[in-house]
């Protein structure tokens, strides 16, 4: 899927890690498939390493 560029998107979700849910993987499907074009993680108080394994997740999605 072709990246679009924060000027094209119609549709930007900013979201937590959802670390209490669990279904990160499964919300950011849900949510790509609606039409969402961008998504910012915005997890305050994070170490890099949980950083870094949630964003492996989006970039999976």
């Amino acid at each position: 899927m072709p990246k679009p560029s924060l000027s094209e998107a119609r549709l930007y979700l900013c979201t937590d890690g959802r670390r209490d849910r669990g279904d990160l993987a499964e919300f950011l499907d849900s949510v790509l498939a609606a039409g969402v074009d961008i998504i910012q993680l915005r997890e305050k108080g994070l170490e890099a390493r949980e950083e870094l394994a949630l964003l492996e997740v989006f970039r999976d999605a």
